[in-house]
């Protein structure tokens, strides 16, 4: 199939080089063609710059060049592609259809020639519905789907076509209409143990190996134990009365995907219960339903039946990267029991390791597991403090400046700072107005705008807390600046790149010595071709010397410009580059990460008094990087798990990396389908909480991994252009994930929003996740 489609890409070529020699130009060789991604790539450059003609050139470029194949490609689908793979496999249709949807954009915002846009833009929804465009964020978008936004948004009473299958919106009424009918569940056959002695019904076998198993003996006892829904009792949820019921009332009609977040929890269960797929991942999702509906040891039951019977059990994430049920389950459990010590349980001793599990390749994978068990706390375990009273005992340090990292003998690390420990209480500080986007060329400088003419930056000095929401500056709302509201909550560190936007450093020095506050300076290492000098098509190559030199160059402007700045934390390579997107790292992560050990060498020659971290992403490629970056101090990582935190990260780390460990980025949106705001801004704050507990559960002398050293929450404000339509607070989910709704709404990160936005870039509303950190901060 790739043969016959380069087949005719040739051909296509051959005819053109033919009729320009025809029509008396210059002939083009075939290695002067432009790809159809390069041509995108230019186009969207172009608009960005609002130059109209350079816009209509490449665009119109890449539909004369490569329509035609395009078109085969759209009638060889039948719905949308979903998985990478069969998504890059029409990359030619991806770019033919984003052609045509930059080029109505153009008419419509640079022309305003609406006529022509509303015209271009239902060419995307006829010939090319199947169309995908990358967002450099990390996911890919329906181009169809925005055009018919855009349409409507001309036009609000145009007629439009019928989406293409796959493409409707999200939030428009499924072809299945799942019940909304919000009920509890109710259960017929609750078990008889609440926290099961499974030794008592079968037999553990070579526990701590890869050869381990839980043979069941006695399958009737333990049926009765666990009771309905969990493994093995697989039958007597269908003589739950409400069973019949919800069957009667054609409440359990649509597939069980649809049943994850749905207010009926009753037909949620009992539709997962019986659910046809893998019983690691059914019982993973059985549970989540049984904790919604506040069954909080039987939602323990069903977390730990997975890690007794099927340990090794996976899924797969919305970005197709496998997800170990498994480990995911044990951190479910350790969550939950923390978060009920009435109980009076821990799970203790229970671990289960992926041996070759930080690739997308689960072939290899080697499964070992120790299920633990469940051990009852006394009161003076409750009671005892986590740190010793002794005196730990140095074993190694790193650095020679103000800023150290320090190893003691039990292995725990701690950053300091004067001699000082200090625990990252980070936030991603980027204060967006509201209608600017990179995407249309009008991102502005926070550090620089001054709306209101006063001599001050805005966002850092001006801001306002709108206290009662009613989206005006009252009398007694007065400019208080996000620098003080960030001070008062705990913040002490900010993560920044200096590039490609202008750093001024009497900002970042006010911000230290007023607020308190430090800075981590980052380069992007190439990626997003950011400092390689490289395209955005194919991006940073790092085994390109070229490249390589010039992003030293850029990370040696970095040090040498900021190095002797009082407000400097540390350095920060990269941002999650593993996953590729215009860079190579996801192909060559041995050159990537041995690069950036040679990039973390040259900084310590620079600057010996700052240490060096990385920002990778959740834990892929995490062996690589312990193997091929030791002169990397720290790592980083970006990771969104859900509200337990981020469960076996710590340890894994501690096992094949053995130095400190920061969370780059984690947050949770602050709006959830078929939840009010109120209750959508409690869910984020529990997100939060949970996820600080499980770093802070893993600092130094606390019981966990003793590696971890903090965290910055993603993100201080909502920024409005994430889902395309940079004026209005969207509120469609951008992907699949573990958020309250189960989508990563991306324009509601913020701690704190923007009202209406019609006070941007002052108005804040401080929401509950902001007052839970400086809870648990101050």
């Amino acid at each position: 199939m790739l043969k016959l489609k380069i087949k005719r890409l040739q051909i296509l070529v051959f005819f053109l080089l033919l009729s320009s020699a025809a029509i008396g130009l210059p002939a083009l060789t075939a290695e002067e063609i432009p790809t159809s991604g390069d041509l995108v790539v230019k186009a969207w450059q172009a608009k960005g710059t609002k130059d109209f003609d350079a816009t209509l050139k490449y665009t119109q470029q890449c539909i004369d060049l490569y329509t035609a194949e395009a078109e085969k490609q759209q009638a060889s689908l039948k719905t949308l592609p979903k998985k990478r793979a069969e998504i890059e496999s029409v990359q030619v249709l991806n770019d033919v259809g984003t052609a045509y949807f930059i080029q109505a954009e153009a008419f419509r915002d640079i022309k305003k020639e609406n006529t022509q846009a509303v015209k271009l833009f239902k060419t995307v929804l006829l010939k090319f519905c199947f169309a995908q465009a990358w967002d450099p964020r990390g996911w890919f978008w329906s181009v169809s789907k925005a055009s018919r936004e855009s349409i409507l948004k001309i036009n609000p009473k145009e007629e439009l076509p019928t989406p293409c299958p796959g493409t409707e919106e999200q939030g428009a009424a499924p072809a299945c209409k799942v019940s909304q009918l919000p009920t509890k569940i109710v259960l017929y056959d609750a078990g008889k143990e609440d926290f099961v002695d499974y030794a008592k019904y079968g037999e553990f076998q070579n526990v701590g190996t890869k050869d381990y198993k839980y043979v069941v003996k006695d399958q009737e006892g333990l049926s009765q134990a666990v009771g309905e829904g969990i493994y093995p009792n697989t039958t007597s949820v269908r003589w739950d009365p409400e069973f019949k019921k919800a069957q009667k009332e054609k409440r359990l009609e649509c597939p069980h995907w649809d049943f994850v977040h749905s207010p009926d929890l009753e037909a949620a269960f009992l539709k997962w219960a019986l659910a046809p797929e893998p019983q690691g991942v059914k019982l993973f999702y059985t549970g989540l339903i049984l904790e919604r509906s506040g069954l909080i040891k039987q939602a323990i039951k069903c977390y730990y039946a997975i890690v007794v019977h099927f340990p090794g059990s996976y899924g797969w994430t919305y970005w197709h990267t496998p997800w170990s049920v498994g480990q995911a389950a044990i951190a479910k459990i350790n969550y939950l029991l923390r978060n009920n010590p009435n109980f009076g349980y821990k799970l203790s001793a229970a671990e289960i390791k992926i041996i070759n599990g930080f690739d997308n390749d689960i072939s290899n994978d080697i499964v070992v597991t120790n299920p633990g068990k469940f051990v009852k706390i006394g009161l003076f375990e409750k009671l005892k403090p986590k740190t010793s009273l002794e005196k730990p005992v140095l074993k190694r340090a790193l650095g020679k400046g103000k800023v150290r990292l320090v190893q003691y003998e039990t292995g725990d690390w701690q950053l300091l700072v004067n001699d000082a420990p200090y625990i990252i209480k980070g936030v991603t500080y980027a204060p967006t107005k509201v209608g600017q986007s990179p995407d249309e060329g009008t991102m502005g400088n926070w550090m620089e705008e001054d709306f209101n003419n006063n001599g001050k930056a805005d966002g850092p000095y001006d801001a306002f807390v709108d206290r009662n929401k009613n989206n005006k500056q009252d009398n007694d709302e007065p400019n208080v600046g996000d620098f003080l509201l960030m001070h008062e909550m705990g913040v002490n560190t900010i993560r920044l790149y200096h590039h490609p936007l202008k750093v001024k450093k009497e900002i970042l020095r006010d911000l230290y010595e007023n607020y308190g506050i430090m800075t981590v300076m980052g380069d992007f290492l190439g990626k997003y071709a950011i400092g390689s000098g490289a395209s955005w098509n194919p991006g940073t190559d790092y085994n390109n010397e070229e490249q390589k030199k010039k992003m030293v160059e850029s990370v040696t402007n970095m040090v040498m410009e900021f190095k002797d700045e009082p407000y400097i934390l540390f350095w920060l390579l990269g941002n999650e580059n593993v996953y590729g997107y215009a860079c190579n790292a996801d192909k060559e992560p041995e050159a990537f990460f041995k690069f950036a050990n040679e990039v973390a060498q040259t900084i310590k020659a620079l600057d010996p008094e700052h240490p060096v971290a990385i920002c990778s992403g959740d834990i892929l490629f995490m062996d690589k990087f312990g193997k091929f970056s030791p002169d990397v101090d720290m790592f980083g990582t970006n990771a969104y798990r859900g509200d337990y935190g981020f469960g076996s990260l710590w340890q894994q780390a501690k096992e094949y990396i053995g130095r400190p460990v920061f969370i780059t980025e984690f947050g949770c949106p602050a709006y959830a389908e078929g939840k009010t705001a109120d209750e959508a801004e409690y869910l984020q704050s529990l997100y939060h909480r949970g996820s600080w507990e499980d770093i802070e559960n893993n600092m130094s002398f606390a019981g966990g991994a003793g590696n971890a050293i903090g965290g910055f929450v993603f993100e201080w404000l909502d920024e409005w252009w994430k889902g395309y339509e940079p004026g209005r607070h969207d509120t469609k989910g951008l992907w699949v994930g573990p958020f309250p709704d189960g989508y990563m709404h991306e324009e509601w990160l913020g701690v704190s929003g923007q009202g209406d936005g019609k006070l941007s870039p002052f108005l804040r509303q401080l929401r509950k996740a902001y007052f839970e950190y400086k809870r648990m901060w101050k």
